[in-house]
Order: structure tokens, then C-alpha cells, then sequence
């Protein structure tokens, strides 16, 4: 099916046709009640589905948001991506994960990418930019990012690996991330405790110091 303008929906809605049921939109794309049964969406603007929208793709030129359990099994957006569902992400902007129902099997983005409140997580992360993981999932993850990467979920398995300074906080540690291309790290501001090396312990340095 193909859409010139912008569509929005309400209301429960069945597409029939397995993964023959594709739509193309020019323009914005607006889903709410439920809505089941699209394998492809495509649009040239925004895509904002609710929290009862499944779909198996989605591509967009602009930028997707995914609300409360709405789900995307896979997501490809030249724009910025927010997701309080879940999928897996493709995208040139910024991402970010919030609420303890949203998770991605993967996250790739030229962009940062945050992950805040609650559950929420993502299995693996590569970004160009930054990475910023506050929230509280302790499900094994790697993160790959060519800027920084704060870390302070309770994930004792993690691969952290930074083109800045990579942080793994959990019950007053850090972790200096070995790929790091900073082999040194102000610690004094930061927290209190003995930070961990990849290879060795060394002494917390004093405040406004250095550890390593």
C-alpha cells in the first residue's frame, strides 16, 4: 500500500497479507490503539507508534518513537530514536531507551545513545558518539563507542570497550576500560572506592588526582 500525506490511525486494526502487508508513506506516520499484522513500514518523515503497535520493520527518514510495550522487530531510521518498547535499532541519531519495558537486542547509531530507568537494556551497543547507561538491568552487555561510555547498572558481565574513558560503576567501582585510548582517569570527583584496572589493582589516587 502506498500513502501520499500523512497517516494516522486509531482504533483496532488487523492487516492481513503475512509479510505482503507493506505501507509506504510520504509523510508522517501516526499509530495508536492496536495494531497488528504490518510487516514493513516506510516513511519519509516521523514515526510514532503507541503502545500497542507491532511491527516487523520500520524505516524512516526521520525519527521513531516507540511508546510502552509497542514493539519493532527491527528499525532503521536515519533520525533520532526514543523507545519505551522495544527493537532493534539502526540509526544515524541519537537513541535512547527509557522505562523498564524498553530493550534492544542491538543498537548500532552514528549517534549517543542513553539508557535510563528502571529494567531497561540493550544485549549489544555500538556508537559513533557517546554511551550513558543509568539504569538498574543486570543483563550481560557490550558496548562498543568511539566517545565516552558511562556505565552504573548492576551487570557484573559487561564488555565495555571506549574511544574516550570507559566507566563500569557498580557498588562504589569503576572500571578503567583497557581499549581506552586515556590510560589515566580523575577519580576524586567522581566516586569513592578502588577502581580496577583490566589488568591489575591500583590505588585509588587522591582527590583531584589520578589513579594508574
Amino acid at each position: 500500500v502506498n500513502i501520499r500525506g500523512n497517516l494516522r490511525m486509531r482504533g483496532d486494526l488487523k492487516v492481513l497479507g503475512g509479510n505482503q502487508a507493506q505501507i509506504n508513506v510520504d509523510g508522517d506516520v501516526d499509530l495508536g490503539g492496536s495494531v497488528e499484522g504490518i510487516d514493513k513500514l516506510c516513511a519519509t518523515g516521523n514515526v510514532v507508534l503507541g503502545s500497542n503497535i507491532t511491527v516487523g520493520t520500520v524505516c524512516a527518514n526521520g525519527d521513531l518513537t516507540v511508546g510502552g510495550s509497542g514493539s519493532v522487530t527491527t528499525a532503521i531510521v536515519k533520525g533520532n530514536v526514543e523507545m519505551s518498547g522495544t527493537a532493534s535499532i539502526t540509526a544515524n541519531g541519537n537513541v535512547t531507551l527509557s522505562g523498564g519495558s524498553a530493550h534492544a537486542d542491538s543498537i548500532s547509531t552514528k549517534g549517543n545513545v542513553s539508557i535510563t530507568g528502571g529494567a531497561a537494556y540493550a544485549r549489544v551497543i555500538q556508537s559513533e558518539s557517546n554511551v550513558v547507561w543509568s539504569g538498574s538491568s543486570s543483563v550481560t552487555t557490550s558496548i562498543r563507542a568511539n566517545g565516552n561510555v558511562s556505565f552504573s547498572a548492576d551487570s557484573a558481565a559487561t564488555d565495555i570497550a571506549a574511544g574516550g574513558i570507559g566507566f563500569h560503576f557498580r557498588q562504589g567501582m569503576a572500571l578503567l576500560v583497557v581499549e581506552s585510548e586515556h590510560q589515566e582517569v580523575v577519580l576524586g570527583q567522581l566516586l569513592l572506592g578502588i577502581p580496577e584496572k583490566a589488568q591489575g589493582n591500583y590505588p585509588a589516587g587522591p582527590e583531584g588526582g589520578r589513579a594508574g
